[in-house]
């Protein structure tokens, strides 16, 4: 059974997630949430999860593409291309 207090921990954990990420934070935005969506399975309420795997998602996002501009920044157009390639779709003619 779940308790109130762990709702309550379970959500300032998001809280403070949400807020590093919106500093930029990233790193410590994914610890912050990762330890919220840990949390929120240890409770009933399934809205919490759903809350935790979109706050993930974006984390996750957010961080995919910072390394992809910074591949695209830091190489020359050939190597970008070749980077963008790899995720063309065979057997489609350009």
């Amino acid at each position: 059974m779940q308790s109130s207090e762990d709702n309550v921990y379970a959500k300032s954990l998001l809280h403070l997630g949400r807020l590093e990420f919106k500093q930029g934070n990233l790193d410590n935005s994914f610890k912050h949430l990762k330890s919220f969506f840990k949390r929120a399975q240890n409770t009933e309420n399934k809205e919490l999860l759903n809350i935790g795997r979109v706050n993930l998602g974006m984390i996750k996002g957010t961080q995919g593409m910072k390394e992809y501009q910074a591949k695209t920044k830091s190489s020359s157009f050939e190597d970008f291309l070749n980077y963008k390639l790899k995720f063309f779709p065979d057997g489609i003619e350009i």
